[in-house]
């Protein structure tokens, strides 16, 4: 589940040059997929010798999940396409044929709010939507039922057995509900289910992903489990006793494996029922929920926080080898954003380190994020006395250019853990941030901003104005409520200082 309620989009990690450093120390066994990251589509097409590569589809919208219906040979994708709790319609799913995929993604049923996960029943694709679970004709593309969850948190996680009966995550009040002839009930809760997450029926078992549990959101450094509840008696038991970290979507491999994926890290793993694991793709920007088809042995992968979809072909988890990362070359792309960057240098400075302390750093940010920015202040969607009229008169080519050229500048973070009373503070009160900007400010999300080095000054200004609700995010606007002004003043001061 990617976007976690957290104090996100503010500001996000730095792509190409810093993103998964430990995974050139560690010589990770497994697929690097971290070709794309900070590059301008169409991506590349040179992948390194023996990716098994079988498609990738680069028009996604936050894409949340994938689902494969085996007999239908169906795979969806639901796409959020905004925030994660807003009841805002721009939610979709698409509906590709795994007999011959097609060349691009395109939507299948529209006017969902934040469609998570899906798990499919004869005809009918079900599908988790916040606070309900919604059904839908898989021939018609219609939506036939729509079963509303109350007092749910944000649903997430879905599996259905044998019967028909459906077990749903709720992963912000740590409980699973079940629903069977359209009632819902709270199957099991508590601290015990570790606020769970990605779900699928194994035989007479639950098998479950789990997020890690947290009393409240600012209890954000918490890692989950993976493991399975009896379904007859919810007796718990663990798969494996090593720490990932926040496990999102889960498949069943084969009778010996399961695959689940991990989201801060951007990370698809694989554990046998010993327990041992490996590590099957990296490089991720926020690893959302996975899907397989075992037919041609395809494994795919929602990179939320790329606005990709890529589907692997995965014959055998003992094959994996260590691959080097492709390196791209981007300099006469980089060229082209420094020469129109000179009207933004005297606000923003050049290579993007702002001069005024109340405008913001550009350097430190991704591509997808300044893109975003920059469209959103063209379209009208934000609004700025001197950023407006300058972002009307960028054409497409100058959006793509001078994002390139920004996000080119990161900043590695210090690494230093400093006894300052006002910094400790701040990083205990800035926990509610980590899971969506980092614990340097580094986000696993390419349309999140980056608060590493931000000025502290715009931060405090821009903290404040979504706690007292003049910059409009529901978000934003319910995470901050409950900070003081020292609580921000602390927490921007913390990441300024990373």
């Amino acid at each position: 589940m990617k976007y976690f309620l957290l104090l996100g989009f503010l500001l996000a990690l730095c792509s190409c040059g810093s993103q998964n450093q430990e995974t050139k120390k560690e010589q990770i066994s497994g697929v690097d997929i971290s070709y794309y990251q900070g590059q301008v589509e169409p991506k590349i097409t040179d992948y390194p010798k023996g990716t098994p590569l079988v498609a990738e589809y680069i028009n996604a919208q936050f894409p949340e999940s994938t689902y494969c219906d085996e007999e239908l040979a169906l795979l969806f994708v639901a796409n959020t396409n905004g925030p994660a709790m807003q009841k805002d319609g721009n939610g979709w799913i698409s509906k590709m044929s795994l007999t011959e995929l097609p060349k691009k993604m395109t939507p299948w049923v529209t006017g969902l709010n934040a469609p998570k996960s899906m798990c499919s029943f004869k005809s009918t694709l079900w599908v988790t939507d916040i606070d309900a679970v919604v059904a839908i004709d898989i021939n018609s593309g219609k939506i036939i039922n729509r079963i509303e969850l109350d007092d749910s948190g944000l649903l997430s996680g879905i599996a259905i057995d044998s019967q028909g009966i459906l077990y749903v995550s709720d992963t912000l009040k740590s409980r699973i509900w079940k629903i069977a002839n359209g009632e819902a009930v709270i199957w099991d809760e508590g601290e015990h289910l570790e606020s769970p997450n990605g779900l699928i029926i194994d035989n007479d078992k639950l098998v479950v992903a789990a997020f890690g549990y947290r009393e409240n959101l600012e209890i954000m450094d918490v890692s989950g489990s993976l493991y399975s509840l009896e379904l007859e008696t919810k007796t718990k038991k663990l798969i494996t006793t090593k720490s990932f970290g926040n496990l999102n979507g889960l498949i069943k491999y084969d009778e010996e494996h399961y695959i689940f994926s991990e989201w801060s890290l951007g990370r698809i793993y694989a554990v046998n029922r010993n327990g041992d694991s490996k590590v099957v793709a990296y490089g991720i920007l926020g690893a959302g929920g996975i899907a397989f088809y075992p037919q041609e042995k395809w494994l795919t992968i929602s990179r939320t926080g790329e606005d990709i979809v890529t589907i692997l072909q995965i014959e055998s988890l003992e094959k994996l080898d260590t691959q080097e990362k492709q390196q791209v070359k981007v300099m006469s792309i980089w060229n082209e954003g420094r020469v129109r960057s000179s009207a933004c240098n005297a606000c923003h400075g050049r290579e993007g380190e702002s001069s005024n302390k109340l405008w913001p750093n550009l350097r430190n940010q991704h591509q997808n994020y300044l893109s975003k920015a920059m469209r959103d202040f063209k379209n009208g969607d934000r609004t700025h006395p001197l950023m407006t009229p300058i972002a009307k008169k960028l054409q497409d080519d100058d959006i793509l250019y001078l994002s390139f050229y920004y996000s080119a500048y990161q900043d590695k973070p210090s690494g230093v853990l400093s006894t300052d009373k006002k910094w400790q503070k701040g990083k205990e009160r800035a926990q509610v941030c980590f899971t969506c900007h980092g614990r340097n400010g580094t986000s696993p999300a390419s349309m999140w901003p980056s608060l590493i080095k931000q000025k502290q000054a715009y931060m405090v200004k821009a903290m404040k104005d979504f706690r007292d609700k003049k910059r409009d995010d529901p978000q934003m606007n319910y995470v901050l409520k409950g900070f003081n002004d020292e609580d921000i003043e602390n927490m921007a001061y913390y990441f300024n200082d990373q």
